[in-house]
């Protein structure tokens, strides 16, 4: 993991006046793990990934995507 040094004494400071130890203990990677959800969420990349559009087996219902956007995606139900 890389992680500026400045940085890591911010999330141990936060996490120990927030939580005590457990806090301090648990700061850098709870940190980390933030950081890799806002750099994934901010970046768009989740807009193409293919995994995140399989419809489910069993839905109570089906929507069924415009022509235009199975071209694109190349989702099938």
């Amino acid at each position: 993991m890389k992680a500026h040094p400045l940085g890591v004494v911010l999330a141990v400071a936060t996490g120990s006046l927030l939580g005590g130890i457990p806090g301090a203990l648990f700061a850098v990677p709870t940190g980390a793990a933030l950081n890799v959800i806002i750099v994934y969420v901010v970046g768009g990349s989740w807009k193409d990934d293919v995994s995140l559009r399989v419809a489910p087996r069993f839905a109570l219902w089906r929507t069924e995507p415009s022509k235009s956007a199975l071209g694109k995606s190349g989702f099938t139900s």
